[in-house]
Protein backbone atom coordinates (compact mmCIF):
# COMPACT_ATOMS: atom_id res chain seq x y z
CA UNK A 1 0.00 0.00 0.00
CA UNK A 2 1.66 3.64 -1.48
CA UNK A 3 2.55 6.21 1.82
CA UNK A 4 -0.62 8.05 2.51
CA UNK A 5 1.86 11.11 3.30
CA UNK A 6 1.75 12.05 -0.36
CA UNK A 7 -1.89 12.82 -0.09
CA UNK A 8 -2.85 16.50 -0.60
CA UNK A 9 -3.52 19.34 2.08
CA UNK A 10 -6.84 18.66 3.95
CA UNK A 11 -10.35 19.79 2.40
CA UNK A 12 -11.77 20.49 5.86
CA UNK A 13 -14.55 23.48 6.43
CA UNK A 14 -17.32 24.48 9.22
CA UNK A 15 -16.56 22.68 12.21
CA UNK A 16 -14.85 20.30 11.19
CA UNK A 17 -11.41 19.38 11.02
CA UNK A 18 -8.10 16.52 11.13
CA UNK A 19 -4.37 16.65 12.23
CA UNK A 20 -3.33 18.41 9.08
CA UNK A 21 -5.07 22.08 9.80
CA UNK A 22 -5.75 20.88 14.00
CA UNK A 23 -1.82 21.16 14.22
CA UNK A 24 -0.90 23.68 11.00
CA UNK A 25 0.96 26.92 12.09
CA UNK A 26 -1.15 28.53 9.34
CA UNK A 27 -4.07 27.77 11.84
CA UNK A 28 -5.38 31.44 11.70
CA UNK A 29 -6.42 30.64 7.89
CA UNK A 30 -8.55 28.00 9.03
CA UNK A 31 -10.65 29.72 11.87
CA UNK A 32 -13.67 27.09 10.90
CA UNK A 33 -11.50 24.36 12.45
CA UNK A 34 -10.09 25.88 15.35
CA UNK A 35 -12.85 28.58 16.99
CA UNK A 36 -15.70 26.32 16.04
CA UNK A 37 -16.09 24.05 18.89
CA UNK A 38 -18.13 21.00 18.85
CA UNK A 39 -18.75 17.79 20.92
CA UNK A 40 -18.93 14.42 18.57
CA UNK A 41 -22.06 13.00 20.12
CA UNK A 42 -25.26 14.87 18.96
CA UNK A 43 -27.05 17.07 21.94
CA UNK A 44 -29.02 15.27 24.63
CA UNK A 45 -26.78 12.02 23.88
CA UNK A 46 -24.06 11.92 26.72
CA UNK A 47 -21.01 10.50 27.12
CA UNK A 48 -22.23 8.28 30.32
CA UNK A 49 -25.57 7.07 27.79
CA UNK A 50 -23.67 4.35 26.22
CA UNK A 51 -25.57 0.80 25.67
CA UNK A 52 -24.07 -2.37 24.83
CA UNK A 53 -27.09 -3.35 22.60
CA UNK A 54 -26.20 -2.84 18.66
CA UNK A 55 -29.22 -1.12 16.59
CA UNK A 56 -31.73 -3.45 15.39
CA UNK A 57 -31.11 -3.52 11.15
CA UNK A 58 -27.37 -3.70 11.98
CA UNK A 59 -25.70 -6.49 10.39
CA UNK A 60 -21.66 -6.80 11.06
CA UNK A 61 -20.17 -10.12 9.05
CA UNK A 62 -16.82 -10.94 10.24
CA UNK A 63 -14.21 -12.18 7.27
CA UNK A 64 -16.66 -11.74 4.63
CA UNK A 65 -14.13 -11.56 2.20
CA UNK A 66 -10.62 -13.44 1.90
CA UNK A 67 -7.00 -12.04 2.71
CA UNK A 68 -6.68 -12.46 -1.35
CA UNK A 69 -10.22 -9.96 -2.04
CA UNK A 70 -8.78 -7.40 0.27
CA UNK A 71 -5.10 -7.39 -1.56
CA UNK A 72 -6.42 -7.20 -4.95
CA UNK A 73 -8.98 -4.59 -3.87
CA UNK A 74 -6.39 -2.16 -2.34
CA UNK A 75 -4.04 -2.76 -5.35
CA UNK A 76 -6.68 -1.63 -7.81
CA UNK A 77 -7.77 1.17 -5.04
CA UNK A 78 -3.78 2.59 -5.40
CA UNK A 79 -3.82 2.13 -8.83
CA UNK A 80 -6.72 4.88 -9.04
CA UNK A 81 -6.52 8.79 -8.53
CA UNK A 82 -7.56 10.30 -5.05
CA UNK A 83 -9.72 13.57 -3.85
CA UNK A 84 -8.99 15.42 -0.80
CA UNK A 85 -12.05 14.64 1.60
CA UNK A 86 -13.45 16.74 4.45
CA UNK A 87 -11.87 15.57 8.25
CA UNK A 88 -8.92 14.46 7.04
CA UNK A 89 -9.85 11.78 4.68
CA UNK A 90 -8.88 11.01 0.97
CA UNK A 91 -12.04 9.63 -1.55
CA UNK A 92 -12.91 7.79 -4.94
CA UNK A 93 -16.60 8.08 -5.91
CA UNK A 94 -18.20 6.10 -8.37
CA UNK A 95 -21.83 7.44 -8.88
CA UNK A 96 -24.15 10.69 -9.04
CA UNK A 97 -23.68 13.96 -7.95
CA UNK A 98 -26.11 14.68 -4.98
CA UNK A 99 -27.05 18.60 -4.21
CA UNK A 100 -28.48 17.84 -1.00
CA UNK A 101 -29.99 20.82 -0.33
CA UNK A 102 -31.53 20.99 -3.31
CA UNK A 103 -32.53 17.42 -3.20
CA UNK A 104 -31.10 17.31 -6.66
CA UNK A 105 -29.28 14.00 -8.66
CA UNK A 106 -27.30 14.57 -11.32
CA UNK A 107 -25.60 11.40 -13.03
CA UNK A 108 -21.70 13.20 -14.33
CA UNK A 109 -20.32 12.33 -17.77
CA UNK A 110 -17.43 10.89 -15.76
CA UNK A 111 -19.44 8.05 -13.97
CA UNK A 112 -18.75 5.20 -16.01
CA UNK A 113 -19.94 2.70 -13.61
CA UNK A 114 -17.98 0.76 -10.55
CA UNK A 115 -14.77 -0.67 -10.51
CA UNK A 116 -14.92 -3.92 -11.89
CA UNK A 117 -13.04 -5.33 -8.71
CA UNK A 118 -15.75 -5.27 -6.40
CA UNK A 119 -17.75 -7.87 -8.71
CA UNK A 120 -15.07 -10.52 -7.38
CA UNK A 121 -16.27 -10.10 -3.49
CA UNK A 122 -20.06 -9.36 -3.98
CA UNK A 123 -21.60 -12.74 -4.49
CA UNK A 124 -19.78 -13.94 -1.26
CA UNK A 125 -20.66 -10.68 0.81
CA UNK A 126 -24.40 -10.68 -0.54
CA UNK A 127 -24.55 -14.37 0.58
CA UNK A 128 -23.46 -13.35 4.00
CA UNK A 129 -25.60 -10.57 4.56
CA UNK A 130 -28.42 -12.89 2.97
CA UNK A 131 -28.78 -10.39 0.17
CA UNK A 132 -29.80 -11.63 -3.26
CA UNK A 133 -26.72 -12.33 -5.58
CA UNK A 134 -27.86 -9.82 -7.98
CA UNK A 135 -28.67 -7.04 -5.48
CA UNK A 136 -27.69 -3.77 -7.46
CA UNK A 137 -25.54 -0.79 -6.61
CA UNK A 138 -25.95 2.24 -7.95
CA UNK A 139 -22.78 4.04 -5.83
CA UNK A 140 -19.70 3.55 -5.05
CA UNK A 141 -17.10 5.43 -2.28
CA UNK A 142 -13.59 4.66 -1.10
CA UNK A 143 -12.43 6.88 2.03
CA UNK A 144 -9.60 6.46 3.55
CA UNK A 145 -8.38 6.93 7.28
CA UNK A 146 -5.19 6.99 8.47
CA UNK A 147 -4.51 8.00 12.24
CA UNK A 148 -1.55 10.39 11.33
CA UNK A 149 -4.17 12.80 9.56
CA UNK A 150 -6.52 12.05 12.65
CA UNK A 151 -9.56 11.26 9.85
CA UNK A 152 -12.81 11.29 11.13
CA UNK A 153 -16.13 11.06 10.25
CA UNK A 154 -19.43 12.91 11.97
CA UNK A 155 -22.26 11.44 13.39
CA UNK A 156 -24.59 11.28 9.96
CA UNK A 157 -27.73 9.78 8.69
CA UNK A 158 -27.91 9.19 4.92
CA UNK A 159 -30.96 11.06 3.27
CA UNK A 160 -33.52 9.27 2.61
CA UNK A 161 -34.94 11.06 -0.06
CA UNK A 162 -31.81 9.29 -2.70
CA UNK A 163 -30.64 6.75 -0.83
CA UNK A 164 -32.51 3.64 -0.05
CA UNK A 165 -32.95 1.11 2.71
CA UNK A 166 -29.43 -0.88 2.70
CA UNK A 167 -26.11 1.13 2.70
CA UNK A 168 -23.05 -1.81 2.68
CA UNK A 169 -19.53 -1.11 3.85
CA UNK A 170 -16.62 -3.29 3.41
CA UNK A 171 -13.19 -2.43 5.84
CA UNK A 172 -10.01 -3.10 4.40
CA UNK A 173 -6.52 -2.71 5.69
CA UNK A 174 -7.27 -2.19 9.62
CA UNK A 175 -10.61 -2.25 11.87
CA UNK A 176 -12.52 1.35 13.17
CA UNK A 177 -15.20 1.38 15.43
CA UNK A 178 -18.09 3.18 14.30
CA UNK A 179 -20.19 4.86 16.73
CA UNK A 180 -24.72 4.89 16.59
CA UNK A 181 -26.37 7.40 17.91
CA UNK A 182 -29.97 7.69 18.54
CA UNK A 183 -30.85 11.25 19.95
CA UNK A 184 -34.32 10.74 20.34
CA UNK A 185 -33.80 7.56 23.05
CA UNK A 186 -30.57 9.78 24.10
CA UNK A 187 -28.32 6.73 23.85
CA UNK A 188 -25.26 5.57 21.71
CA UNK A 189 -23.18 2.24 21.18
CA UNK A 190 -19.68 1.70 19.51
CA UNK A 191 -19.65 -1.58 17.25
CA UNK A 192 -16.33 -2.72 16.02
CA UNK A 193 -16.10 -3.71 12.29
CA UNK A 194 -12.77 -5.97 11.88
CA UNK A 195 -10.81 -5.64 8.66
CA UNK A 196 -12.55 -7.81 5.84
CA UNK A 197 -15.96 -7.65 7.36
CA UNK A 198 -19.16 -6.65 6.29
CA UNK A 199 -21.59 -4.01 7.40
CA UNK A 200 -24.66 -3.59 6.13
CA UNK A 201 -26.79 -0.70 7.91
CA UNK A 202 -30.67 -1.07 7.27
CA UNK A 203 -33.91 -0.30 8.55
CA UNK A 204 -33.62 1.32 12.05
CA UNK A 205 -29.82 1.57 12.10
CA UNK A 206 -30.49 3.34 8.86
CA UNK A 207 -33.54 5.71 9.95
CA UNK A 208 -33.43 6.28 13.58
CA UNK A 209 -29.52 5.88 14.53
CA UNK A 210 -26.32 8.10 13.20
CA UNK A 211 -23.37 6.40 12.38
CA UNK A 212 -19.82 8.23 12.22
CA UNK A 213 -16.35 7.40 13.26
CA UNK A 214 -13.91 8.56 16.44
CA UNK A 215 -10.43 9.84 14.69
CA UNK A 216 -9.14 7.31 17.43
CA UNK A 217 -11.04 4.89 16.99
CA UNK A 218 -11.04 4.88 12.75
CA UNK A 219 -7.79 2.62 12.58
CA UNK A 220 -6.76 -0.06 14.45
CA UNK A 221 -5.25 -3.11 15.02
CA UNK A 222 -4.02 -3.23 11.08
CA UNK A 223 0.15 -3.45 10.43
CA UNK A 224 -0.35 0.10 8.96
CA UNK A 225 -2.19 3.65 10.19
CA UNK A 226 -4.42 3.33 7.39
CA UNK A 227 -8.35 1.84 6.99
CA UNK A 228 -10.00 2.00 3.93
CA UNK A 229 -13.83 1.90 3.18
CA UNK A 230 -15.77 0.91 0.78
CA UNK A 231 -19.20 1.88 0.89
CA UNK A 232 -22.14 0.93 -1.58
CA UNK A 233 -25.65 2.73 -1.59
CA UNK A 234 -29.35 2.58 -3.84
CA UNK A 235 -31.26 4.92 -5.07
CA UNK A 236 -34.82 5.44 -3.32
CA UNK A 237 -37.41 3.74 -5.86
CA UNK A 238 -38.71 7.13 -6.59
CA UNK A 239 -35.51 8.53 -7.70
CA UNK A 240 -34.96 5.15 -9.81
CA UNK A 241 -37.99 6.68 -11.59
CA UNK A 242 -36.23 10.07 -12.49
CA UNK A 243 -34.50 10.99 -15.82
CA UNK A 244 -31.01 11.17 -13.80
CA UNK A 245 -31.94 8.37 -11.81
CA UNK A 246 -32.37 5.73 -15.11
CA UNK A 247 -29.02 6.87 -16.38
CA UNK A 248 -27.30 6.30 -13.29
CA UNK A 249 -29.15 3.02 -12.71
CA UNK A 250 -27.81 1.98 -16.28
CA UNK A 251 -24.90 3.47 -15.73
CA UNK A 252 -24.63 1.74 -12.48
CA UNK A 253 -24.16 -1.86 -14.14
CA UNK A 254 -21.21 -0.24 -16.60
CA UNK A 255 -17.49 -1.38 -14.99
CA UNK A 256 -14.31 0.55 -15.38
Amino acid sequence: MPPSDLAPPCACTGVRSCSLCGEAATRTLKPNAHHLRHRFLPDGVLETAKSDSPPSGLLVVQDAITEADEADLLRDIYARPWKPSQSGRRKQDYGPQVNFKKRKLKCPDAFRGLPRTIDAVLPRVHCALSLPLDHPWHEMVVLEYTAHRGSNIDLHQDHSWVWGDGILDLSLASDCVMTFANPKEGVYCDVRLPRRSACLISGPAQTDWLHGIRKESACLGGAVDTRVSITLRVLTEAMTLTEEGQETVRRSRMRC
